[in-house]
C-alpha cells in the first residue's frame, strides 16, 4: 500500500508542475486510442499489433488510406512533440520555436494550410494542436463505427 500512496503523492506532485506534459499526454493517449479502435475495425488480425509504437499505427493507418495526410502530419508532430516532453521532463516551449514547428489544415478548397506555432503561447500551442488531431480522428472512428454496424446489419439474413 505505501508504493500505490507513494505514486499517488507523485502524480499529484507531478501534475501541479506539469500541467503542459498532462495536457500533451492526454491528447497524445486518446489520439491513440482513437487510432488503436480504427485499426480493430479495419484488419483482419488486430491483435497482431499489440506491443506497436505509436508511429508504425499512425504510419500503417496512411498507408492504408485511413487517415489523411494532413491528419497524418499532425499526428507525427504531436509524437515528437510528445516525446520531446516526455523524455525532457520539461515545460520548455523553446524546441517547439526553435524547430519552427507546424501542424497542418486542410482547406475547404482541398489545399493544405501549415499553420506555424512559433509565435503562440504554450496554451495557444496545445489549443491548436488538440484541434487538428483529436476531431478528425474522432470522425474517422465514428464514420467506420457507423459504417460497420450498416456493413454487419445488411449481412443478416433476412435484413437488408
Amino acid at each position: 500500500m505505501e508504493h500505490l500512496t507513494s505514486f499517488i503523492d507523485f502524480f499529484t506532485e507531478y501534475g501541479k508542475h506539469n500541467k503542459i506534459l498532462t495536457k500533451i499526454t492526454a491528447i497524445y493517449v486518446y489520439s491513440e486510442r482513437e487510432i488503436e479502435t480504427l485499426l480493430r475495425m479495419k484488419c483482419a488480425n488486430p491483435n497482431k499489433m499489440v506491443g506497436f509504437l505509436f508511429k508504425p499505427k499512425v504510419e500503417i493507418c496512411y498507408a492504408f488510406g485511413l487517415i489523411h495526410e494532413p491528419l497524418h502530419y499532425n499526428l507525427q508532430q504531436l509524437n515528437t512533440l510528445r516525446n520531446h516532453f516526455a523524455h525532457k521532463n520539461s515545460n520548455d516551449f523553446s524546441h517547439v520555436k526553435e524547430n519552427n514547428l507546424t501542424f497542418r489544415f486542410l482547406q475547404r478548397n482541398g489545399k493544405y494550410l501549415n499553420k506555424n506555432l512559433k509565435k503562440l503561447a504554450p496554451d495557444e500551442i496545445l489549443d491548436h494542436i488538440m484541434q487538428v488531431t483529436i476531431p478528425p480522428l474522432y470522425a474517422i472512428t465514428s464514420f467506420e463505427a457507423t459504417l460497420r454496424k450498416r456493413q454487419l446489419k445488411q449481412a443478416q439474413p433476412g435484413k437488408g
